[in-house]
């Protein structure tokens, strides 16, 4: 009945699928309703908290033939199961879908992820946008964890892809991230889908210092200035004195200048070291008129900690 789309039957089928005393009977039934003809899945959805395992399991592979999108979030809060084959299924349906799960973590850095992402937490109740779409509109998301997982379900769907050009131009926005584990996460997932998109030399160097690639960084002159400062600003101690001895390569700015005032009241002595080798590599900038100017400019918020236990 269900592959006839036999719409007389849907009555028949409900009852069935309801309240029939037979569970694999009440399977078929909502199995029947799924088909294309007549598109009715609530009831297969509904088996999937059935008690009987093998139940779950073929709910959950019949729902990947569905093309319904609102069996997503059901088959996604199956990948806990108990049960390793219902697992698979689930999964398999949800790739049949157009769906990769994307693990989701409490704080950026935790080791492990703490629940799976939802549809609907990014949907908006769009049924027909794909997720790649939706990852790329969550890389804006208010949360440092959720734009990183947007990050890492597009590194998933970009390995698949045969032009990664796109979900590598949406992660290249992140480099400038307000959070530092965001921007980690954007580089790496844009190193493993073969390097920037962007032909622009502030993109490439910024992408080599999150990576930790500071030499190679300062390679491309003062385009990578802006990113060493916020490494030598917000990063932790040995951060901050590998920035400091990155930025001699370059030539000191205004905002150079005030980092090295900064930096020569580190707290931490390798800071400080570092800072005054840079103050020699600079000498012959450090003018009294130059360090007047720059001491009297408006200096950027300091992250650098004032004690050594911070």
């Amino acid at each position: 009945l269900g592959q006839l789309a036999y719409s007389d039957a849907i009555g028949a089928l409900n009852a069935a699928a309801e309240h029939d005393p037979n569970e694999t009977v009440r399977l078929a039934a909502a199995t029947a309703l799924s088909m294309p003809g007549l598109q009715h899945t609530d009831h297969l959805i509904h088996q999937l908290s059935s008690p009987s395992a093998d139940i779950r399991e073929a709910a959950a592979a019949a729902l990947g033939s569905t093309g319904d999108v609102t069996a997503i979030d059901p088959l996604i809060e199956c990948l806990g199961d108990t049960i390793a084959s219902v697992r698979i299924a689930a999964r398999i349906a949800l790739e049949t879908l157009g769906w990769l799960p994307v693990g989701l973590k409490q704080s950026p850095d935790d080791a492990g992820y703490g629940r799976w992402l939802l549809r609907t937490e990014v949907a908006d109740g769009e049924e027909t946008i794909s997720q790649q779409a939706l990852l790329i509109r969550s890389l804006e998301d208010a949360s440092p964890a959720g734009r990183i997982a947007a990050i890492e379900g597009l590194l998933a769907w970009g390995r698949q892809a045969d032009d990664t050009r796109e979900v590598v131009h949406a992660m290249e926005c992140l480099f400038d991230d307000t959070d530092r584990s965001v921007r980690a996460h954007a580089a790496h997932a844009t190193s493993a889908l073969g390097g920037p998109a962007s032909s622009s030399p502030q993109v490439y160097a910024t992408w080599l210092v999150e990576q930790g690639k500071l030499a190679e960084a300062t390679q491309h002159g003062q385009p990578a200035e802006a990113a060493l400062l916020r490494l030598a600003r917000e990063g932790a101690s040995d951060d901050r004195e590998k920035a400091a001895d990155a930025l001699s390569a370059l030539q000191p700015s205004e905002e150079a200048l005030l980092l090295l005032l900064e930096l020569l009241d580190d707290p931490h002595e390798d800071v400080r070291t570092a800072a005054c080798r840079l103050a020699a590599t600079w000498a012959g900038d450090l003018t009294e008129n130059t360090l007047a100017q720059a001491a009297e400019s408006p200096a950027p918020e300091s992250t650098i900690p004032e004690s050594v236990d911070d």
